[in-house]
C-alpha cells in the first residue's frame, strides 16, 4: 500500500472553537441551501475545513499570514502496513 502523509495541527481553544463552529455552519448550509444529503454535507464541510487549513498554512509559509497558536507539523510518511 502507498505511504500516507499525515498532517498534524495544534490549536488554541479559541481556534478549535472557530474551526468547529464554522464546520457546523458549512454543514447546515450544504443541507439547507444546497440540498445535500447529510453524508454529502459532512464530506463537503470536512473537505472545506481541511482546504481552509491548508490555504492558511500556505499563506503563513509565504509570510502573508501570521498564525499564532496554530502549528503545522508534517509527520513522516507512514504506510498502512506499519513500515
Amino acid at each position: 500500500m502507498k505511504p500516507v502523509r499525515v498532517k498534524s495541527y495544534t490549536f488554541t481553544p479559541a481556534q478549535l472553537y472557530r474551526l468547529v463552529t464554522e464546520s457546523i455552519d458549512l454543514y447546515v448550509e450544504y443541507i439547507s441551501v444546497h440540498d445535500h444529503t447529510p453524508e454529502a454535507a459532512r464530506h463537503a464541510a470536512a473537505t472545506d475545513a481541511q482546504d481552509g487549513l491548508d490555504a492558511e498554512q500556505e499563506l503563513a509559509d509565504f509570510g502573508e499570514l501570521e498564525i499564532t497558536g496554530q502549528v503545522y507539523t508534517p509527520v513522516k510518511a507512514i504506510s498502512s502496513a506499519g513500515n
